[in-house]
């Protein structure tokens, strides 16, 4: 299950339909971020042979309570799966995402700025990679 945690990106990929995404988004409802009380109950219908991919036409730690989602469908039993360009992640979620074994864990590196907002790698981007 794929799991979109905010509308809206300021990666800006190049290739991401995301502005397509956010435009349809923003007709049915002015909600930016997935709620963690939202997440909570839908998490609660799926089966927890069910994984929960963090990834979708956004950056999943654009919504501050994504690191506490991750958390709480991996206690429930799901298997992890994250896709992430690291923006908007803390070194404190970096830390907390590293107690859990996740199935996947896939860093998308922001370029040279041909494809991606390349003004976001500066000082804290780069100690999150190291």
């Amino acid at each position: 299950m794929e799991i979109t945690t905010t509308t809206g990106c300021i990666v800006g990929c190049s290739y991401c339909p995301q502005d397509k995404f956010a435009h349809r988004q923003r007709a049915v409802s002015d909600v930016k971020h997935l709620r963690l009380e939202d997440f909570k109950r839908c998490l609660a219908r799926a089966p927890t042979s069910v994984d929960v991919s963090f990834a979708g036409y956004s950056e999943p730690w654009l919504n501050p309570d994504c690191t506490e989602m991750v958390e709480h469908a991996y206690a429930r039993g799901h298997g992890i799966r994250i896709f992430t360009t690291l923006v908007g992640m803390k070194g404190r979620d970096l830390h907390r995402l590293q107690a859990l074994r996740s199935r996947v864990f896939v860093v998308h590196v922001l370029d040279d700025g041909a494809y991606m907002n390349s003004r976001l790698v500066g000082d804290k981007y780069l100690a999150l990679i190291r």
